[in-house]
């Protein structure tokens, strides 16, 4: 993928070279220093504990517009943020790098690295001043592990007397690393070490958006479908069944009692995600907006995999310069998912098999199953224009399981509230 932008890069920086007497450059940046704090010990989503971090919500851009004519532009992105691929690091990466073509006032074609149009905010999910809540719920906005993709766009743009219509289809591939923690160490039985192991897949996605502006209110609705697979081709396990587990013994192989494994009849090299998406953002008058989205994300194939539905809901007032607002989120997974997980969490081997105990546990830690819902109080204070400070109060209700706790050594964690309290100061220029 490096090689490939690479060569993209190329290709979109020569016109700017032939071009470059004509050209009119811009500049921007943009930035958020984001500070979160929980009131339990272990890690939720990846960062949040109680001493505190900055990693979660800490953003660094700058944008370069380059208009080559009335129909050309090119624009580049690049960021600095946690890396994707372990716990540890900070790297700078390419966000977008594309080449723009508008033909006409209602075509726009886009080619490079883009981002993947899946949610209201996707364009500017890491623009933080452009948005009041401290934090977009992540029971919504971690529906897909991709935000950005190198593929190609279409968009088409309607204008009738009752607002804007505007349908993008998209096409793209993209790489991306599929977090896991596991609370255990299995690697002398063969499986993963205890703590965050990362995953390195590819994505290939294709969908179709449709948005209607009217005034100061959109709507949006899509539909996308994607096909993720290991990058090294090894294959993927569809469910887990109990089976019998054996031990060699001079007598010959004795059967010791049950374990839940790869149920090999049922190995895929590939999954395939289908997601619906709705949203919009109301002017309700009197200063009033109403913000909610909704996802659905269905895996029909797999038993383990994130088939889940998500969302959010979320009132806010202008009041002069401050916009408090209240919002309340959802995360569940498919039925199937939640049943795997609870089979597997619940069962326990005795005897001479005990020792695989830790391999059942990464199983049920290799299941990315939710049920939880946040309730968020928060406010934001325009400094200026181009500064915004945010703050917010969450309580984050964990029911039956939940994918985004690194669950330390013991029972996995349910029934329990994280709270959390966000602050932060988000800029351009």
């Amino acid at each position: 993928m490096k090689s490939y932008l690479i060569a993209l890069m190329l290709v979109l920086v020569f016109p700017i070279v032939q071009a470059a007497h004509a050209a009119e450059v811009s500049l921007s940046g943009f930035g958020t220093v984001g500070y979160a704090v929980s009131d339990k010990e272990y890690d939720y989503q990846r960062f949040i504990n109680d001493n505190g971090t900055l990693k979660r919500d800490t953003v660094i851009g700058v944008q370069a517009d380059v208009k080559i004519n009335e129909q050309f532009r090119i624009t580049l992105q690049g960021k600095l943020s946690p890396s994707e691929k372990n716990d540890t690091d900070w790297v700078p990466d390419i966000s977008w790098a594309f080449l723009s073509y508008r033909p006409s006032n209602d075509w726009l074609f886009r080619l490079g690295k883009l981002r993947v149009p899946m949610y209201l905010n996707s364009e500017n999910v890491d623009v933080g001043v452009t948005h009041d809540m401290a934090r977009l719920p992540a029971e919504m906005y971690l529906l897909s592990p991709i935000n950005d993709m190198l593929g190609i766009s279409v968009s088409k743009t309607w204008s009738p007397a009752i607002g804007e219509f505007m349908l993008e289809s998209y096409w793209g591939k993209a790489p991306f690393y599929w977090r896991v923690y596991m609370r255990d160490d299995a690697t002398m039985l063969g499986g993963m070490r205890e703590g965050a192991n990362f995953w390195p897949m590819d994505m290939e996605s294709t969908g179709m958006v449709m948005t209607f502006q009217r005034n100061a209110s959109v709507f949006r609705a899509g539909i996308h479908y994607a096909i993720a697979q290991m990058k090294d081709g090894s294959p993927l396990n569809e469910r887990y069944t109990l089976q019998p587990v054996y031990i060699p013994t001079p007598a010959g192989l004795m059967r010791v009692g049950d374990a839940y494994q790869y149920d090999v009849p049922n190995l895929s090299h590939s999954i395939r995600n289908i997601v619906y998406v709705l949203g919009c953002d109301i002017d309700l008058g009197l200063d009033f907006r109403l913000l909610a989205e909704y996802g659905r994300r269905s895996i029909p194939d797999f038993d383990g995999a994130p088939d889940s539905q998500g969302g959010y809901v979320a009132l806010l007032r202008k009041m002069g310069k401050w916009t408090p607002y209240i919002s309340v989120s959802r995360l569940l997974s498919a039925e199937k998912v939640r049943n795997m997980f609870e089979s597997i969490n619940s069962y326990q081997i005795y005897g001479p098999a005990d020792f695989l105990n830790a391999t059942q546990h990464q199983l049920v830690d290799s299941i990315n199953a939710y049920d939880q819902y946040t309730w968020a109080v928060g406010i934001s204070y325009h400094l200026t224009p181009k500064q915004k400070i945010k703050a917010e109060g969450a309580q984050n209700r964990i029911r039956g399981m939940s994918a985004l706790i690194d669950n330390p050594p013991g029972a996995r964690i349910s029934d329990a509230d994280i709270n959390i309290f966000s602050i932060s100061y988000n800029f351009v220029f």
